[in-house]
């Protein structure tokens, strides 16, 4: 048994084709969404850990980094 490949069913086969590659790219941008999340979430907690020991170690370190917050940070 041979099978004829019509127009049809070509359209139809690269059709689906076509949404599975662009569900596993929405898939994967989704994951790499979530890992830059997460990544920021950490990198924010280490900044405040940071920020804390600085402001523990060296007083006048608070007027500094509320200076540069103020510049740098309110738009």
């Amino acid at each position: 048994m041979v099978l004829q490949v019509t127009p049809e069913l070509a359209a139809g086969a690269d059709a689906l084709i076509l949404q599975q590659a662009v569900e596993a790219a929405v898939s994967l941008v989704e994951q790499i969404k979530l890992n830059c999340a997460t990544a920021t979430d950490a990198l924010k907690i280490d900044i405040e850990v940071l920020r804390c020991l600085m402001e523990h170690t060296y007083p006048a370190f608070h007027v500094a980094i509320s200076s540069c917050e103020h510049r740098y940070f309110t738009r």
